[in-house]
């Protein structure tokens, strides 16, 4: 089978099939008619050459019915990158090409030429690379901006590099005072002082919420754990290459997992631990009511991008890579999450943050989040 052949296969099969995709396992179906099917071949570069699993993540993705959102997910993504896996084209590309075909025909406006950049690029690169027939005819892309808009957004740019330093660094100055502080007060204690002072620092005491990594996320799956009656285990994209794997135990409170589906708040920099065999990669944060009967996720707002961090103005630190469960940060940040009257989640009465406002539960007021 030739080159454009095999593109020209793909892109029929992506063309018939996507638009009506179902569910979850109607997805993974496809994946392997797509497979095994005479269009490409087990070792064929378009899936990916060692990185299948990432190309089928993609693929799978561009069968969500809310495009808008898929096109977020896929700039988002682009801003380092030539094309969604690896080097060179993928069945990836070309499911994703098929899936915002219609976005990209669309008349954008010049900020949203800007906003969305890369993805802008990696469409225009492959509508030069995929055979043109009358179904795919080439979009004529304006990729012009005018010099103040451009102006504008490398001033917001510049504004944010460098006050980012200066922030930093007031953080870093006001750490090494209370250092001086504490090590003075350890100091005159052991020159002679009786008294003992048996309240600690509050800054010793209460970790900082800005060290959890808390992002927005999208339940793709959920289903029962085989080897644990209580525990859900749920594919969650958090904004990466591939989704995460979570260990929930959601069972008694939520007993139909279709209901888990849809967006949610993640706590992503836990380190992974292992539930009954499987490696649970990060934690749903849900309210749980007084009387403890009533168990609800905390949801983003509306038109959120999957993987932007939840913050909570005033705190605006560099999250831990990983939570180290020796200092138990999480542990000292978490008795202070809860949900307010509004039903909204809250650490301190700093509302848990997006760019499109904040995260709330559907009903629980006064309840606790973990």
């Amino acid at each position: 089978m030739t080159s454009d052949s095999r593109l020209q296969g793909v892109l029929d099969f992506c063309s018939l099939h996507l638009s009506n995709t179902r569910n979850k396992a109607h997805k993974e179906f496809l994946w392997k008619e797509l497979t095994s099917c005479n269009i490409v071949s087990d070792h064929d570069p378009l899936l990916g050459s060692g990185d299948s699993r990432a190309v089928q993540y993609w693929f799978e993705q561009a069968g969500e019915q809310d495009k808008n959102h898929l096109l977020q997910s896929v700039n988002k993504h682009l801003s380092n990158k030539t094309y969604l896996v690896g080097e060179r084209l993928t069945v990836a590309d070309i499911a994703m090409y098929v899936s915002l075909y219609s976005l990209f025909e669309q008349k954008w406006s010049e900020s949203q030429r800007l906003l969305f950049a890369d993805a802008l690029r990696w469409f225009d690169l492959l509508q030069n690379s995929l055979p043109i027939g009358q179904k795919w005819e080439k979009i004529d892309i304006d990729f012009t901006v005018s010099e103040e808009k451009l102006h504008q957004l490398l001033d917001n740019k510049l504004r944010i590099e460098t006050e980012k330093p200066k922030e930093e660094a007031v953080v870093a100055h006001k750490k090494n005072k209370d250092k001086l502080e504490k090590a003075k007060s350890a100091t005159n204690t052991k020159g002679g002082s009786e008294e003992k002072n048996d309240e600690p620092l509050k800054e010793e005491a209460e970790e900082d919420v800005s060290r959890l990594d808390i992002r927005v996320g999208k339940i793709l799956s959920a289903k029962r754990h085989p080897d644990a009656d209580t525990l859900y285990i749920e594919e969650i994209d958090v904004g990466e290459a591939s989704p995460r794997t979570v260990c929930s135990g959601l069972v008694k409170f939520i007993p139909d997992p279709e209901q888990l589906l849809g967006y949610c708040i993640v706590l992503c920099n836990l380190k992974p631990v292992n539930m009954r065999g499987v490696k649970s990669e990060a934690m749903i944060l849900c309210a749980t009511s007084k009387d403890g009967t009533t168990v609800e996720l905390v949801k983003p707002p509306e038109d959120v991008p999957t993987g932007e961090r939840v913050t909570f103005p005033g705190h605006d630190g560099v999250a831990d890579s990983v939570l180290n469960p020796k200092k138990k940060i999480f542990e000292k940040v978490q008795p202070y999450f809860a949900t307010n009257e509004e039903c909204i989640a809250v650490w301190k009465d700093i509302p848990f943050t997006t760019s499109q406002g904040p995260c709330k539960v559907a009903s629980i007021r006064g309840g606790t989040i973990r």
